[in-house]
């Protein structure tokens, strides 16, 4: 357990060193006929639940774990469930009308900061993206691939997508920081979270996923 009391310490610093920027506004919604935000999104419909291999990398330290994303049809939310590898409960983060809520989380890990950066992080796969309402979309023909950015929550995301294989990136800034997660893999999804400026990596490879809607 201390090997968990460790990593989460560490996330502090990613709080303690962001800060607030102001930014321009952005363009006008794109017409439903360039761009769909459902297409766009990292859960798609028939995801029930994504369980996950989490390996995180924090300066000179290794930590392995489990990460279960969880979305609950019957109320709407989605759960993101930090577990250590013999299936103790060590996080649980609900996600409702684009909010979280703590559900439970062990002594050693209910830090405010602690939270905040694991919510921060987390946010850019789950969140709902139809309450984004201005957003501006970019076309890179020679990549054929297409980027969406919004300002959401003070903080800036750029949504990189191609049409034949969904959403293959996220960026979020906030101030001069910015965090980067990338998707990737063919059997298996395979999702790497890194930081700018802390050394701090998270990589996680699919273990299961669940589709049937058993309480939908």
């Amino acid at each position: 357990m201390n090997q968990y009391r460790t990593i989460f310490f560490l996330l502090i610093f990613s709080q303690l060193t962001i800060s607030c920027s102001t930014t321009k506004g952005l363009k006008e919604p794109a017409s439903s006929s360039e761009i769909s935000l459902k297409n766009v999104s990292f859960l798609y419909d028939d995801y029930e639940s994504l369980l996950f291999k989490a390996r995180i990398k924090a300066y000179k330290n290794d930590y392995t774990g489990l990460i279960l994303i969880k979305k609950i049809f019957s109320d709407t939310s989605t759960h993101i469930v930090f577990l250590s590898e013999i299936g103790l409960n060590i996080l649980d983060l609900k996600y409702k009308n684009d909010e979280f809520e703590l559900v439970s989380v062990k002594d050693f890990l209910d830090k405010p900061r602690i939270i905040k950066t694991i919510q921060n992080d987390f946010r850019m796969l789950v969140q709902d993206l139809d309450v984004i309402d201005s957003y501006s979309t970019r076309k890179n023909e020679s990549k054929g691939s297409s980027v969406l950015k919004f300002k959401h929550k003070s903080q800036r995301y750029s949504y990189f997508y191609k049409p034949d294989s969904g959403l293959y990136k996220i960026w979020r800034k906030s101030g001069l920081f910015k965090t980067v997660a990338t998707m990737g893999g063919q059997e298996k999804m395979l999702i790497e979270i890194s930081h700018k400026g802390i050394k701090l990596d998270i990589s996680l490879e699919e273990l299961e996923r669940v589709k049937d809607h058993a309480d939908h």
